[in-house]
């Protein structure tokens, strides 16, 4: 090949060589996120009982005898009554004092007796029920919570009814 033709081709022929030197990046910078802040330790959940819910002064004790005793299982109700209508046309108040018995006299007076611890509590009949087999009375939140049978759920009790 003549020198002419190898000039010609040359220049051919450098772009496929291409330069060899490597091209260096620069570091990609490093991200530090900012320190959390100092967060005060949150407290502990609370280990004592809530304070008592304010409810209806409570009934004077019934004098007198009661006309009729009864001992069976009583449980409570509450929150999806409260503020309805109640048997005896009194609006639900779950932290009154108050029972729902099947068979005693609306506004009967009962002295309703925890027998595992003693509490006992006087109250109204203001309703119908329990409407659960072998329970002989529903007490109404406050008169759980007032002898105990509110976390139990369910305690066997004694039931005096007072003549109106």
């Amino acid at each position: 090949m003549g020198l002419i033709a190898g000039l010609t081709v040359l220049p051919l022929l450098l772009p496929l060589t291409g330069c060899h030197h490597s091209r260096q990046t620069p570091p990609a910078p490093v991200y530090t996120a900012p320190s959390a802040p100092e967060v005060a330790e949150r407290p502990s959940p609370r280990t004592h009982p809530p304070a008592p819910i304010e409810r209806s002064t409570p009934y004077p004790e019934p004098e007198g005898s009661p006309v009729s005793t009864e001992i069976g299982l009583a449980s409570w109700y509450g929150p999806p009554y409260h503020n309805h209508q109640a048997a005896d046309g009194s609006i639900f108040d779950q932290n009154a004092l108050t029972v729902a018995h099947r068979e005693l006299p609306l506004g009967t007076m009962v002295r309703v007796t925890n027998l595992a611890t003693g509490a006992s509590v006087v109250a109204r009949v203001t309703d119908r029920g329990p409407f659960v087999q072998g329970r002989i009375l529903d007490l109404s939140l406050g008169a759980a919570k007032a002898i105990d049978v509110y976390r139990a759920g369910v305690a066997k009790v004694k039931v005096e009814a007072f003549a109106n």
